[in-house]
């Protein structure tokens, strides 16, 4: 068998025995045409002619003990000795300087296999330290209820439930002042352009606060937030915003790419409403009836931003949106409520359909997670790929008594010793 060279060598090879090496006459067969013009000729028979010599006119007959040799020297790996280095277009280069070569391309005499491909450089491990409030039975709970057009029979659902709820959540807590609940929506009660409570039926919720403010599904995050920051800390936007536009809430400038709905002239009375609401040694659980998603502040900066206004994290639930925009069916919504589905999942909460027919069942999930559920969860400065190490006060929590959803760390339910202070998480940065 005749094989050419692009620089004009050539080669005559006898695989006359390939029945005895066929696997490893193809698997150095590449080896053997890179030696045949800086070689010996003669390898397993073969004779080379170098451009512009006379033509090798065949193989010549190899006798007993030649062909002895060659079944030897087949059944080992040849030495390439003058393979030349591939050029830079060839090569492509570890993270740590090395070189490696392209499928095929011999070096140092070695034909080498496939390269590997580039190895992403890990991100350092954090280690945050957070504070671990003791025990208590007493509870915050703010809903924010929108007042947009469509939300009229989502509201007499509120209404229809929140008594029960309240005195089934004070009972639970089982002591006196132990809960406060606040409410920011509107009591226009029977507009059909401004959908309200019924100021009669108020009385019965047993309100610690209410703000007489009208949010809408996409201004909801954008209200809650600047009301329980400190009132020095936003300036509540006015009138419908261009996009391009930006407002200050919890001391951080947050830009407006689509304002829709106001606070109806009452936005002067947001910023802070609610801080004196809020206890320190509290729980604090947010709960968000509405049938669209937020604009402005969304799941993304929200907690971020309570954060920055010294506003413990809560626990958030939502009355929501769960499917896209339905119009002309029973119940009407405007978009999905993306937003708060997943401030409901990163922070152990719940997300509820807008459009069930009962929602007392939701109502008693709510009661249940907000009297039960301790402050087990933190918000990390970035999202985390897994956890590395956990310690409390010092000790190694067990493995498996903590998990990370993104930017937020949580100890399971019964695996925080009692008393514990103080909490340290390493952990695995995401890659960005």
């Amino acid at each position: 068998m005749r094989v050419s060279f692009k620089n004009g060598c050539s080669s005559v090879v006898n695989l006359s025995n390939a029945h005895r090496h066929g696997s490893l006459v193809s698997a150095f067969l590449g080896a053997m045409v890179l030696t045949a013009c800086g070689g010996k000729s003669g390898f397993l028979g073969g004779q080379t002619a170098r451009k512009g010599a006379a033509p090798v006119q065949g193989p010549k007959k190899a006798d007993a003990s030649q062909d002895a040799a060659s079944q030897g020297a087949a059944s080992q790996v040849p030495a390439v000795q003058n393979a030349e280095k591939p050029d830079a277009s060839e090569q492509q280069k570890t993270p740590d300087g090395k070189v490696v070569p392209k499928a095929g391309v011999v070096m140092d005499g070695v034909v080498k296999g496939a390269p590997i491909a580039d190895s992403p450089v890990a991100a350092a491990p954090r280690t945050e330290t957070f504070t671990i409030l003791a025990p208590t039975n007493k509870l915050d709970i703010l809903w924010v209820v929108d007042n947009s057009a469509v939300m009229y029979d989502k509201i007499a659902k509120v209404e229809a439930n929140f008594a029960a709820f309240a005195q089934r959540v004070a009972g639970d807590l089982g002591q006196s002042g132990a809960l406060r609940l606040g409410l920011f929506s509107v009591t226009e009660y029977n507009n059909t352009l401004v959908p309200g409570f019924n100021p009669s039926k108020l009385a019965a919720f047993n309100l610690t606060k209410h703000l007489d403010v009208a949010p809408s599904g996409s201004t909801a995050l954008d209200f809650a937030a600047m009301s329980l920051c400190p009132a020095s800390s936003s300036k509540a936007p006015t009138g419908h915003f261009a996009a391009g536009s930006s407002a200050r809430i919890c001391g951080n400038q947050v830009p407006i790419p689509m304002y829709r709905g106001t606070a109806y002239g009452k936005e002067e009375s947001i910023p802070g409403a609610f801080q004196s609401f809020l206890r320190k040694d509290a729980r604090l659980a947010l709960v968000f009836v509405t049938d669209g998603d937020a604009n402005n502040v969304t799941s993304a900066n929200f907690l971020d931003l309570l954060k920055a206004g010294g506003v413990y994290q809560p626990v958030v639930f939502t009355f929501g949106a769960l499917t896209p925009r339905i119009d002309g069916a029973a119940c009407s919504v405007y978009k999905k409520s993306e937003s708060y589905i997943s401030l409901a999942n990163s922070t152990g909460g719940a997300a509820f359909d807008i459009c069930a027919d009962n929602w007392t069942p939701h109502f008693d999930t709510i009661a249940k997670k907000t009297v039960s559920a301790a402050r087990l969860s933190w918000k990390l400065a970035v999202p985390a790929n897994s956890i590395v190490k956990v310690t409390v006060d010092g000790m190694p929590l067990p493995e498996g008594a903590s998990t990370v959803s993104g930017d937020i760390f949580a100890i399971k339910e019964g695996a925080l010793p009692a008393g514990a202070k103080s909490l340290q998480v390493t952990y695995a940065p995401t890659q960005m």
